[in-house]
Order: structure tokens, then C-alpha cells, then sequence
């Protein structure tokens, strides 16, 4: 995990069911196979994000400038649906026929 990212933030899944662990790094790789993922807990925050860096196999020692990786959180109310975003609530119906 990032230094600058969430406690609970990236960690890759153990492909044996042995749950999982915080990591300071992955290869595209491990994002390739599914096996990095983020959720996000507990905060009202309705955007969260981390700071990465970028290097190669052949120069590991040699990092791209930090970016920074946005997420936009969509909150979650138990037992209510959530309206999904730029999403109309109307339709259009023709007179005297049954609309679905």
C-alpha cells in the first residue's frame, strides 16, 4: 500500500482462500490476474484516492513522477436502492397502451 493510501486500501487476494495483506506494491501482473483489489470502509467520504509511482523490471531502481489515482466513492444505504448517476426518473408513455 502507498504510503499516502487508505489503511484499507489495495491488497491482493491469495489465490488459496487464506484471505488477504496489505502490499506496498504489485505488477501489472497481479492487476492482469485479479488478484489487486480496493474497497472502500467505513469514511462518509464520497471520493477517496493514492499516490503511485511507475518503474520497469530492467530498471527498478528508475520510478515515473508520482500520479495521483481518483476514486469515486457511490454511497451505500442499506434496504434502499441507489438511483444510478444522471439517471431520469420519467418515461414516456403512448395513450391508451400498457408501458413496461
Amino acid at each position: 500500500m502507498p504510503s499516502d493510501g487508505p489503511v484499507d486500501g489495495w491488497r491482493p487476494l491469495l489465490s488459496d482462500d487464506r484471505g488477504f495483506t496489505s502490499t506496498s506494491s504489485f505488477t501489472q501482473q497481479d492487476v492482469n490476474d485479479g488478484t489487486v483489489w480496493y474497497r472502500h470502509f467505513g469514511t462518509a467520504s464520497d471520493s477517496d484516492s493514492f499516490q503511485f509511482q511507475v518503474s520497469t523490471e530492467t530498471a527498478p531502481v528508475v520510478q515515473s513522477d508520482a500520479q495521483t489515482f481518483t476514486i469515486g466513492v457511490l454511497p451505500q444505504i442499506p434496504g434502499f436502492p441507489q438511483l444510478a448517476p444522471d439517471c431520469d426518473l420519467q418515461i414516456t408513455a403512448l395513450e391508451d397502451r400498457v408501458t413496461e
